[in-house]
């Protein structure tokens, strides 16, 4: 789910999302496996990430904005925590 304003901002370049749902392919394939990453280590719903946004599909479904991104995009998973301490430039 993508916030209003990165939405009418559409710097597409980096971004922060919230995972809402995740395929059955996620971590899976020798790229993951030569690395150590394993399907188990994959995002869940729910989780936060930093994502790579190389011309991700966008789709509106009840006038909210998803984006489709591959796993090999994902660059780093955030602690809502310590969400107040990111800003990006």
């Amino acid at each position: 789910v993508i916030p209003e304003t990165v939405q009418s901002d559409q710097q597409w370049s980096h971004g922060m999302g919230l995972v809402v749902i995740v395929g059955p392919s996620v971590f899976r394939g020798s790229k993951f496996l030569d690395v150590g990453l394993t399907p188990d280590m994959g995002p869940a719903p729910g989780d936060i990430y930093w994502f790579q946004a190389r011309a991700p599909m966008r789709l509106f479904v009840d006038d909210e904005l998803y984006m489709l991104l591959s796993d090999d995009g994902l660059l780093a998973k955030f602690d809502r925590k310590q969400l107040s301490r990111v800003r990006f430039t």
